[in-house]
């Protein structure tokens, strides 16, 4: 999947904004039915020690191809209940799922083996394909991609740090689909995160 550089703009392109709120996050593993996409552990499971209320409440904006519509999370089967975003492509070819989640992992080589052991044990299938630093219009993000052999998917997860928190869009698509892989790239690039006081 090929992120495109920040200048260039999508020519038909919507939008969503969700409203984020530090909300205290039950730590569980949530597995996907119908997409196979992992929610995986240590992101879910590390969330602040602090209760106290933040100062702010804050909002991630997507846009998206005219070939992706917004919908509801009973839509696709599996999706938890406090998903923040789903998009899925009109002939369903693809999958952007957005979720809240705790502290960023670190943006290194452990926090990619970490996953990894995590995904491996889950799937029989995966295979791993790479993890890098991407530079979105909001600052860095982790992305961490992989394939499902025998399920014929490509699965990314990328983590947007958020002080402590963290947003999680979690994509399911064919490898060999060229161009629902470079609509997920713009979908992931047009990332927004402001901050309402």
């Amino acid at each position: 999947m090929a992120l495109k550089s920040e200048d260039q703009q999508l020519d038909d392109a919507r939008g969503v904004t969700i409203p984020f709120k530090f909300l205290k996050i039950a730590a569980v593993v949530v597995i996907f039915a119908a997409v196979a996409v992992a929610v995986w552990y240590f992101a879910s499971h590390s969330t602040p020690k602090t209760s106290s209320p933040p100062a702010a409440v804050k909002t991630i904006h997507l846009t998206y191809p005219s070939d992706w519509r917004a919908v509801s999370v009973k839509t696709v089967r599996g999706v938890p209940s406090d998903a923040l975003i789903v998009l899925q492509r009109k002939d369903k070819s693809g999958v952007v799922i957005v979720l809240s989640g705790g502290r960023a992992p670190a943006f290194n080589t452990a926090s990619a083996d970490t996953i990894g052991v995590t995904l491996a044990k889950t799937y029989g299938d995966y295979k791993f394909l790479s993890a890098r630093v991407l530079r979105l219009k909001l600052g860095k993000a982790f992305l961490f991609s992989y394939l499902r052999t025998k399920q014929g998917m490509l699965h990314t997860i990328t983590f947007i740090p958020v002080g402590n928190r963290s947003f999680l869009i979690e994509t399911a698509s064919p490898p060999s689909n060229g161009k629902v892989g470079t609509e997920i790239g713009k979908i992931l690039e047009s990332a927004i995160i402001s901050s309402k006081t």
